[in-house]
């Protein structure tokens, strides 16, 4: 099977988008589940609890839930979420096993900062951003979690669209819905690009398949906003004194 891995990788990209470690986390969950050792109902019984928690999961994360039931996820949570450490999580993306007390008042909002205004005026100039915005620091998107990136380094370490650079989330912003016209909506992410490397030449560059580059540790000075669906993929890296390489954990070839 070893000798077949050059292979695969070059058909099918990155790893962690075929390997089989979500199907076997998915039966070691499957497993867990309480069946009560009735015989010639296990099938039964196992299949009913997992549609439960999967229905009762979609509708904590929709965003018409409402606030009575979406205040039930940290019991949620506690009662049924399988454990997700030193994994892709790719069933369950959130990474914390604690309620975070900022993601209690999700819906609550506030006054939008003089700082974060004026990176908006730059990413949208002529454009009217609402006074009051929702600030979090975890959002959910095409299944997936992102993070700010003092919250949860790894979620908060992406990949852009229109960009190879990296980019450190650091704040997320959520602006409600606006009668203006000209309004920014949606949910957006403030943060920083990395800087180039100093090097000349990338020795990853020899190995796209692996979707590995070289960047330097330190960030862009300035600050920018980007909209959540301009997000491509979480990213790992590893430092390298100044420099740090940087691998897409894009689930596919691009």
């Amino acid at each position: 099977m070893a000798f077949h891995i050059p292979e695969f990788l070059a058909k099918y990209g990155p790893a962690h988008g075929w390997w089989a470690f979500p199907f076997e986390r998915a039966i070691g969950q499957l497993q867990r589940m309480s069946t009560n050792y009735k015989q010639y109902e296990y099938e039964e019984t196992i299949a009913q609890s997992w549609h439960r928690a999967a229905n009762l999961k979609g509708l904590l994360l929709k965003e018409g839930c409402p606030e009575t039931v979406w205040k039930c996820l940290p019991m949620f949570n506690t009662l049924v979420r399988p454990p997700s450490r030193g994994t892709l999580a790719i069933f369950d993306a959130e990474e914390s096993d604690s309620f975070d007390e900022s993601t209690a008042d999700k819906h609550t909002l506030v006054p939008l900062p003089i700082e974060y205004g004026k990176v908006f005026q730059r990413a949208r100039p002529g454009h009217f951003y609402p006074p009051d915005v929702v600030l979090s620091t975890h959002v959910q998107h095409l299944g997936l979690s992102y993070t700010t990136h003092t919250r949860h380094a790894g979620n908060g370490f992406i990949l852009l669209h229109d960009t190879a650079a990296p980019f450190f989330i650091k704040h997320i912003v959520e602006f409600p819905e606006s009668k203006h016209s000209n309004a920014l909506q949606g949910t957006w992410l403030i943060g920083s690009h990395a800087m180039p490397t100093v090097y000349t030449s990338d020795p990853y560059m020899a190995w796209p398949e692996l979707g590995a580059r070289l960047w330097s540790v330190n960030m862009y000075p300035e600050v920018k906003a980007v909209m959540l669906s301009d997000v491509e993929a979480h990213s790992a890296w590893l430092e390298l004194d100044t420099d740090m390489v940087v691998i897409s954990l894009r689930r596919s070839l691009p």
